[in-house]
């Protein structure tokens, strides 16, 4: 599954930090394109042989009853998930993480655009495609890594970055969380698992969240974004303006305007968040 958007991703992060990295995927994308303009093989599934790699990465759309992942259990080639490997990554450096149930690749490229223009070349893992660089992955030179972290199956509870951005909660994901509180306590046992020197930014405008809150036992580690009075990054305003928004937001550093091309309130909820984690 090379050719999908979040383990494109991961083999071009990959690659950049030393791996040698091949793939395939069942269907042609733009993304098997620019792997293999940089140097990824793509191959196809037919001509892959699990016995060549010391580890096999695959899509959540890949079944587990695909042959070449039996032939890689039959071989004791570990085969791990893209959420497991980015759970690894995320815990192994000076990450930020964003995950919640909206606005996720929106976050994660507004904390990139901040850190990339305050001089910190950060590498950027994407779950989308990033509207300033038409792209879903930048691997830069600097120490921070942005990523993008998918809630979806589970694998984002094992993960320990030094900053987490979470967003909101509603009930998705319904194959993998039947109901809401499945969803909830997978969120409760990713905060409690935290690293001890790890930061939180968070909607606190958010019900279900707040209820989260204690599950973090660190709360002077807790920044609350959001509309209420007594919130550290609060959004004190928002007016339509032609082709995008203005805003301004008060935050410990002073107040800050901000005018942008995207559009809407959750877009306005975003931005506090954003500045929130490149402040951390």
């Amino acid at each position: 599954g090379i050719g999908g958007i979040g383990v494109s991703a991961l083999a071009r992060y990959a690659k950049d930090n030393g791996a040698k990295v091949s793939g395939c995927d069942a269907n042609p994308t733009s993304f098997l394109n620019t792997l293999e303009s940089e140097g990824t093989r793509i191959l196809p599934e037919a001509k892959i042989s699990a016995s060549e790699y010391e580890v096999i990465i695959r899509s959540n759309a890949v079944p587990r009853e695909h042959t070449l992942l039996q032939q890689a259990h039959q071989l004791g080639i570990p085969v791990w998930r893209r959420g497991d490997i980015l759970a690894e990554i995320l815990s192994d450096t000076s990450s930020i993480a964003v995950t919640g149930s909206h606005g996720k690749t929106t976050i994660t490229f507004l904390i990139a655009h901040l850190l990339t223009h305050a001089g910190q070349d950060p590498t950027v893992y994407g779950g989308g495609i990033d509207l300033a660089t038409k792209t879903n992955y930048r691997g830069g030179k600097g120490k921070w890594l942005v990523a993008e972290m998918d809630e979806s199956d589970r694998t984002f509870v094992a993960a320990r970055p030094f900053i987490s951005v979470i967003s909101n909660l509603e009930l998705e994901h319904v194959d993998q969380y039947p109901t809401f509180n499945l969803l909830k306590e997978a969120f409760a046992q990713y905060l409690s698992g935290a690293r001890e020197d790890a930061f939180w930014v968070m909607n606190g405008d958010d019900p279900v969240l707040v209820e989260l809150k204690p599950h973090f036992v660190h709360s002077d580690r807790i920044v609350i974004c959001g509309q209420k009075v007594h919130h550290p990054y609060r959004l004190l305003y928002v007016e339509q303006k032609p082709g995008g928004i203005q805003i301004e937001i008060a935050t410990p550093k002073g107040n800050m305007v901000i005018q942008s091309r995207l559009l809407g309130i959750h877009n306005a909820y975003n931005m506090p968040m954003a500045t929130a984690a490149a402040h951390l």
